[in-house]
């Protein structure tokens, strides 16, 4: 399983704690460690640009001969091929020296005949989670020469192997309570209240042995689209990709809490909710619209 560091830290203090004392103290426990990624911005030779002029490149179609104002003496001309910009957009600047997270360092090129001092870039090639088609555009009042790194956080990501015996350990507050209890400090308090309300439908248990507990609330005056920045980005940390604000908060409780949820949609349901084992040959169709035909062998 993944976990974000940076989500680690929202429950419990790991300040001066390095990310080796951190797999250390996983491996106590008897967590492997599989991996270590850092995701984020590392280099600071990305840079805050305005786009202050772009031309047709005259020995290609596709490609746009840009100066941008780096906050140095005098602009830089860089050669893109992003589509999605205009004229006084603030996007990120790689100059030369600048090293991305696919390991390729940005130099001084010649592209189709014209000199290009370095690569505006977007979110992907700069270590940031994928955002639309083209340049990254940056809000526009960010300070021009300013490192990029500086305007978003960065995170460790550690890929975990947990045992079938500690099923606990399956969710970022269960990681918290592991190494709360081996450093002996405490956990950041958290505290939810929910009023109880009724459904207009019942629930059936038809598989007491697989599903022996099975709850339900209703949560009324809802309306779906798109997640804020905030959980879209806790879901990105882990590898996920956001889908719409009901779907988001349920991945998000499964990986905040180990608790698996499901979201259902009231004005379409009719009838009992119906707790039971597939039939052999029963469609089920998922989020990505794609049918799958369940057998008994699957269970």
């Amino acid at each position: 399983m993944n976990i974000s560091l940076n989500w680690l830290a929202t429950h419990l203090d790991l300040s001066g704690k390095s990310i080796r004392e951190i797999d250390d103290l996983f491996t106590f426990a008897g967590v492997e460690v599989e991996g270590i990624v850092s995701k984020g911005i590392s280099s600071e030779k990305i840079v805050v640009a305005q786009i202050m002029e772009a031309v047709q490149h005259p020995n290609a179609d596709r490609l746009k001969v840009t100066q941008v104002n780096c906050g140095e003496a005098g602009l830089r001309q860089i050669v893109c091929g992003a589509q999605n910009y205009k004229v006084g957009d603030k996007v990120p600047c790689a100059l030369p020296g600048a090293e991305l997270p696919n390991g390729f360092t940005i130099g001084e090129t010649v592209m189709r005949k014209v000199e290009s001092k370095g690569m505006l870039c977007a979110a992907s090639e700069i270590g940031l989670p994928a955002g639309e088609d083209g340049l990254l555009i940056l809000p526009g009042d960010s300070e021009i020469g300013k490192p990029v790194k500086s305007m978003f956080d960065s995170d460790t990501l550690l890929e975990l192997e947990v045992t079938p015996n500690r099923p606990d350990l399956l969710s970022h507050r269960g990681m918290a309570r592991e190494l709360a209890t081996l450093l002996k400090t405490p956990l950041f308090s958290r505290s939810v209240s929910v009023s109880p309300t009724s459904l207009s439908s019942s629930i059936i248990l038809q598989s007491p042995t697989a599903c022996p507990f099975y709850t339900a609330v209703r949560i009324s005056g809802v309306t779906v689209k798109e997640s804020p920045a905030w959980l879209k980005q806790r879901l990105e940390s882990i590898g996920l990709r956001p889908i719409n604000n009901i779907v988001d908060v349920t991945n998000y409780v499964l990986h905040e809490l180990g608790q698996p949820l499901h979201a259902f949609d009231m004005a379409k349901l009719s009838g009992s909710i119906v707790v039971r084992q597939a039939t052999d040959g029963e469609n089920f169709l998922a989020l990505d619209d794609s049918q799958h035909a369940l057998t008994t062998d699957d269970l």
